[in-house]
């Protein structure tokens, strides 16, 4: 009745809550980069490197002049996008 626990009751939770933490922590990863590319396109940045857009939509350029990663144009939106 002390205040230590065994092999055979450690064990277990060490195989079950590891892999539950790994899964966790991609879930949070995941969801973050997701919300992190839904915010940059909302602000018109490039999704790439986060570079303010905006200037260059006006310009008709085809490809973010930070990264040169390629965006279009949202029809009637104003917002840029992935290519």
């Amino acid at each position: 009745m002390g205040g230590t626990l065994s092999a055979k009751q450690t064990l277990p939770g060490i195989f079950v809550v590891g892999p539950l933490m790994v899964v966790f922590m991609g879930m949070a990863w995941w969801s973050r980069r997701v919300s992190r590319i839904l915010l940059r396109h909302r602000a018109g940045e490039c999704l790439a490197c986060g570079y303010d857009l905006r200037g260059s939509v006006a310009a008709e350029k085809s490809a973010c002049p930070e990264c040169g990663a390629g965006f279009r144009i949202d029809a009637g939106v104003g917002r840029v996008g992935p290519k």
